[in-house]
C-alpha cells in the first residue's frame, strides 16, 4: 500500500485500490475484509448487483478507498473484456487514479484479462525470488496479450549491509 498512499498524497485522496488478486493472502484478506462485498460481487452478480458505493470501504487510517475482492461466488463464468471495461470506465469517472492489485501473470488468467482493459501495467518482481528469464517471459506474455507495460518494480528487497550506509555510497 505504498504507492497509492503516495498518489493519494498526490491527487486530494482521489485514488482507489482494487484487489483482483484470487490468492489467499491477497489484500483482502489482509486488511480483514473478507466479509465485505466487493469487485467479484459486482461483476458476477448479474441478478442482484450491488451498487459500487456498498462495495467500496472507506478506512479512516488509509488516504485512499479500497474495494476488496468481494465474497467468494460460485460460478463458473470467467472475467473478460465486455465484462470489465465498463467497471472500470465507472471506476474511472470516479477516482483519479485506480489502481488494480492482481494476480502474478501465470497464476490466473483474469491477470491477463485485466491487463489489457487498463491505461498501464507496473510489473512487480520479487527481488531475489523470481528468476530473470521467468520475469521477462512473464513481460513479454504480457505485451503479447496487449497489455502496455509501463514500468516494474521489486518488493521484499533484503539490505545486506546498514540503511545508513547504503544513503551514504
Amino acid at each position: 500500500a505504498g504507492s497509492e498512499r503516495q498518489l493519494a498524497q498526490m491527487s486530494s485522496g482521489q485514488v482507489l485500490l482494487v484487489d483482483a488478486s484470487q490468492s489467499a493472502s491477497n489484500l483482502t484478506q489482509q486488511m480483514n475484509l473478507s466479509k465485505e462485498r466487493g469487485l467479484r460481487d459486482l461483476l458476477f452478480n448479474p441478478d442482484n448487483p450491488p451498487l459500487l458505493q456498498d462495495c467500496v470501504v472507506q478506512i479512516s487510517s488509509l488516504p485512499f478507498d479500497v474495494l476488496p475482492n468481494g465474497r467468494p461466488i460460485r460460478t463458473m463464468e470467467h472475467l473478460t473484456a465486455e465484462r470489465l471495461s465498463p467497471l472500470l470506465d465507472q471506476l474511472g469517472s470516479r477516482y483519479r487514479f485506480v489502481v488494480i492489485d492482481g494476480d502474478a501473470v501465470y497464476s490466473a488468467a483474469d491477470t491477463l484479462v485485466i491487463s489489457t482493459q487498463v491505461d498501464g501495467v507496473v510489473f512487480v518482481v520479487r527481488a531475489e525470488d523470481t528468476r530473470w528469464e521467468v520475469a521477462q517471459a512473464a513481460v513479454q506474455r504480457l505485451t503479447q496479450a496487449g497489455a502496455k507495460v509501463v514500468g516494474s518494480v521489486f518488493n521484499r528487497r533484503k539490505y545486506y549491509m546498514p540503511k545508513w550506509l547504503y544513503k551514504n555510497l
